[in-house]
């Protein structure tokens, strides 16, 4: 078991870091924004994928396509005409099943910006594990593989050579049990904190996610996210901490139990597969869609109470909050010396690292 890293205090996510941080401006065609493939779901877990996939285009993909159990494809075509819908084999369960229905699935996998895995999935980890190992063996080159639901389950199941080789490219959405089993037989906890870490244990003033601990130390789930993060490789966004593999932590004060509510996950990781397939930047895009997710949540609960929104109301929050957030200059130019995660020059107070504009010379 291994030792509990150091971990930086976490940097502040908020409209500030983003507006320094912002995501690619793409004045091309549809293709110029990425094109994301989720792949998930069952006959009876539809909704995840359509949720998922709703979530990309909200957050500005180009091009959609999903993959699902055959029994509901047709019907998911139907409702999300602006997706590509293609239909894979499933067992009685629900599992999905890695026959020759896939293939057509793996041949696009090699094609898109950012993919998806994992939400609505059933069945048994081992049988997850062998489609995921698949599924990410033949993911393109620069693509951005998002983890959801039953596939981070099985993630410590995937061979640990194929992990290496996405290092930097995986963005992992757990909730709160998924983080306890991705750090299985790992020693996260802060030094010198006491006491367990349930689910929504830790918040500003012990509230909920993502605030700072008693004695005003970094809080257990920072630690916890960066863990993760660093055992595989991957950008991790639990309760609205980011960790790089770096340990870079970004943590946002905002809070909206209302966001506790089924599909709501779903909704994030396609936020995060759109922000992934317009940016080609894993901590940027997470960052990016665990703030806008947050935002709409706190949209739906001033106008209508804390708890009782659906998830599905998310997505008609999401324009609008881009809308507010997106507000840099608009003209030809790049983007450098920004990195996700160390400041920079021109770095805010708050300790975000901020991007410096420059023209094309």
């Amino acid at each position: 078991m291994s030792a509990p890293a150091e971990v930086a205090v976490p940097l502040v996510l908020d409209d500030a870091c983003l507006a320094a941080w912002p995501l690619p401006v793409n004045d091309g065609g549809k293709s110029a924004r990425g094109t994301v493939l989720v792949l998930g779901g069952s006959p009876f877990t539809g909704g995840a994928v359509l949720l998922c996939g709703l979530g990309a285009l909200r957050m500005g993909a180009g091009r959609l396509q999903l993959a699902t159990a055959a029994p509901v494809s047709v019907p998911l075509s139907l409702l999300v005409p602006e997706a590509l819908v293609l239909p894979v084999d499933s067992s009685a369960g629900g599992e999905l099943r890695p026959t020759a229905d896939l293939d057509e699935v793996l041949r696009r996998a090699e094609r898109v910006d950012a993919l998806v895995v994992g939400p609505g999935m059933m069945g048994s980890v081992e049988t997850a594990a062998a489609l995921l190992g698949e599924v990410l063996g033949r993911a393109g080159p620069h693509a951005l593989l998002v983890l959801d639901a039953l596939a981070l389950g099985c993630l410590p199941q995937v061979d640990a050579g194929l992990l290496h080789r996405l290092a930097g490219r995986l963005i992992l959405t757990p909730n709160a049990s998924e983080l306890d089993a991705l750090l299985e037989g790992e020693a996260t906890r802060r030094p010198g904190a006491a006491g367990g870490a349930g689910p929504g244990a830790h918040g500003p003033d012990g509230a909920g996610p993502g605030g700072p601990g008693p004695d005003g130390a970094a809080p257990d789930l920072a630690h916890r996210c960066a863990a993760a993060a660093r055992r595989y490789g991957a950008v991790v966004t639990c309760f609205g901490t980011v960790a790089a593999p770096d340990g870079t932590v970004w943590r946002s004060d905002l809070q909206c139990p209302g966001l506790g509510t089924s599909g709501s996950g779903d909704v994030l990781a396609g936020l995060c597969a759109g922000a992934a397939a317009r940016s080609g930047d894993a901590a940027r895009a997470a960052c990016w869609a665990t703030y806008v997710h947050l935002r709409a949540g706190v949209s739906l609960c001033e106008r209508g109470g804390a708890l009782g929104f659906l998830a599905r109301e998310l997505l008609e929050e999401i324009p609008a909050v881009l809308h507010t957030l997106e507000r840099w200059p608009h003209a030809e130019g790049v983007w450098t010396g920004g990195s996700p995660s160390r400041p920079v020059e021109g770095g805010d107070a708050a300790g975000c690292a901020v991007p410096v504009w420059s023209p094309h010379e």
